[in-house]
């Protein structure tokens, strides 16, 4: 009978001690766990970020654009309106230079 009872009794301990070791290692896994939830909720907070600044980038450079485009449309009338002038100034040098020779072979 006694041998019966240091039997249990070790099968017991050995019981109690692979308990142990099970709970300590729960432990370390629920702290990993917590830990990579965290990186997680970190990583997705900086891609959020990154998302953000992204689309203010987006945003920004579409509003350049449209700038630049106005700018463009702006110097490509003036430069029309140049050539224009420049065009009647010819005209007009050219007509007066037409007078001087008329009045010159007279």
């Amino acid at each position: 009978n006694n041998l019966k009872f240091v039997e249990f009794n070790n099968k017991y301990e050995l019981l109690l001690a692979q308990y142990k070791h099970i709970k300590q290692e729960k432990s370390v896994l629920v702290k990993e766990v917590k830990k990579l939830r965290q990186q997680i909720i970190d990583k997705d907070a900086l891609k959020t970020e990154i998302l953000t600044k992204m689309s203010d980038n987006e945003l920004l450079h579409k509003s350049k654009c449209e700038e630049y485009e106005e700018e463009i449309n702006t110097l490509k009338t003036q430069h029309s309106d140049i050539v224009d002038h420049i065009k009647l100034l010819i005209d007009t040098l050219s007509e007066c230079n037409n007078k001087i020779e008329s009045f010159s072979d007279t």
